[in-house]
């Protein structure tokens, strides 16, 4: 198996060997999830893959799946901000500024389950500091192109699996991104989300546009 970025390398391949992952069951599909707990509190421990129109309507034309995964199995789906957020009955997304708390929002997360607010991506990077090199710690065991490769030792399992820009994707190998239910600072075009990087050895937050499409990772209540 390469260590790089292949996408004919079947998930169950990229996940730590040595560590105990819990499940949980998305109970709108059937779907299995890898979770893992840091600091007593419960991640999904990779990528959602929820793309049910006919249960959220804003998904149409605001989700997307790689073409080198069509099912979303590796990857998960890739969401604008909107579409993550559920935010269909609030008439909000790019360019509308949402009226709604970043705090425990569901979005299109499971029941009992919500996206987590950049206040929580930042207790998380306090968390793991301790424990070394933080980075390391997120991602993957393999699939990171030059040599950049995590331990995966709290077993997020963090894939490379880039991001969706105007329909096109990009940055397979190198990134991680993941949206926040933060909005920006002006909240009309932005929302801040978490990255991965291994150009510049990065895990960090910033803002984006959005309606870039970015993974989805959700916390539980």
């Amino acid at each position: 198996m390469t260590n790089d970025w292949n996408w004919l390398v079947p998930k169950e391949y990229r996940f730590n060997p040595d560590f105990e992952y819990g499940t949980m069951t998305d109970e709108r599909d059937g779907k299995v999830y890898r979770t893992t707990v840091i600091d007593g509190v419960t991640w999904m421990a990779e990528n959602l893959n929820f793309a049910d129109k006919n249960i959220s309507h804003n998904l149409e034309g605001n989700m997307w799946a790689n073409k080198n995964d069509p099912d979303g199995e590796i990857a998960g789906r890739y969401y604008t901000w909107s579409a993550a957020m559920d935010t269909a009955a609030y008439d909000c997304g790019e360019g509308l500024r949402c009226s709604i708390s970043d705090v425990n929002r569901k979005g299109i997360c499971p029941e009992g389950w919500h996206i987590p607010r950049l206040e929580e991506w930042k207790n998380l990077l306090s968390t793991i500091e301790e424990l070394g090199n933080r980075q390391k710690l997120l991602r993957s065991k393999t699939g990171w192109d030059r040599s950049n490769n995590g331990t995966d030792a709290i077993g997020f399992s963090a894939f490379p699996v880039g991001y969706n820009q105007g329909g096109s994707f990009y940055g397979d190998g190198y990134y991680a991104v993941f949206w926040t239910a933060t909005q920006g600072g002006d909240g009309y075009t932005s929302g801040y989300y978490f990255y991965i990087s291994n150009q510049n050895g990065a895990a960090s937050y910033g803002t984006l546009n959005k309606g870039r499409g970015h993974p989805v990772r959700c916390v539980k209540n």
